[in-house]
């Protein structure tokens, strides 16, 4: 009996993402399309750039009162990106 190639659109989709070292621009663009959600309008406002590198999170935001209320809450934004994602990516959060 042969075996089937048969395999699920995710799984496909996993290997090609995988092959192609194309996962982490994937976990960087649903962050920036998730933000305005998950912060709420005014953080989303004032965050000029989020770049994902490695494991680490990296917001530029515009406002000095923000960043520096942002820097004590960088736990509780890397545990609500992460549960966001299903998936433990995040590691550190940096805000400048």
């Amino acid at each position: 009996m042969a075996k089937s190639n048969e395999v699920s659109l995710g799984a496909a989709l996993e290997s090609v993402l995988t092959e192609l070292n194309l996962r982490h621009g994937v976990y960087e663009a649903k962050i920036e399309a998730m933000w305005e959600t998950v912060m709420g309008k005014t953080i989303a406002k004032h965050t000029t750039n989020i770049n994902l590198k490695g494991d680490r999170l990296y917001l530029t935001v515009d406002s000095a009162a923000l960043r520096n209320e942002l820097f004590y809450s960088r736990v509780k934004i890397k545990d609500v990106v992460n549960k966001e994602l299903a998936k433990d990516i995040i590691k550190d959060v940096f805000i400048y």
